[in-house]
């Protein structure tokens, strides 16, 4: 038998790491380089459906979905808003989901710290604001939305 089979350095964690690199590439051989069925060590999250998130690597990493929040600073999300902005709507959808998301995310961290409004001793007005920041933004998401199907 091969030293390095015999000695445990192909088993090392995190594994399968090559399978997903080739089902990132060459999607078409996916059913030849699936997910591993042991656990690969060092899950990386996907949301498979509403209540369930998966690990790209093996089938053992299933979880029930945390939100996630958005980073302002990607590209991709720089991306996706400004063709939202310029109202795509596939894009508007998108970007709308992921606020839904975000916001879920940030109930989530406060409700872990045991943070609320009242324990951070903000007032209904700065409550108020920051709802109209957010309605501005959706409105003017909507007029955008609006503006790319009239022309």
């Amino acid at each position: 038998m091969d030293k390095a089979l015999d000695s445990g350095r192909m088993s090392r964690r995190p594994r399968y790491r090559l399978r997903t690199w080739m089902r990132e590439r060459v999607p078409l051989l996916t059913p030849v380089f699936p997910p591993g069925d042991e656990d690969c060590g060092e899950h990386e999250w996907f949301r498979a459906d509403e209540q369930t998130d998966r690990c790209w690597h093996c089938t053992v990493g299933v979880r029930e979905h945390r939100p996630v929040p958005i980073d302002p600073d990607s590209s991709v999300w720089q991306a996706l808003s400004e063709a939202a902005r310029q109202g795509d709507p596939s894009s508007r959808a998108i970007a709308l989901r992921m606020m839904a998301e975000h916001e879920a995310y940030e109930a989530l961290v406060a409700e872990e710290l045991g943070v609320t409004a009242a324990s951070l001793n903000l007032d209904a007005t700065t409550l108020q604001r920051q709802a109209a920041g957010a309605a501005d933004i959706s409105r003017s998401l909507a007029a955008a939305a609006q503006n790319a199907r009239s022309t």
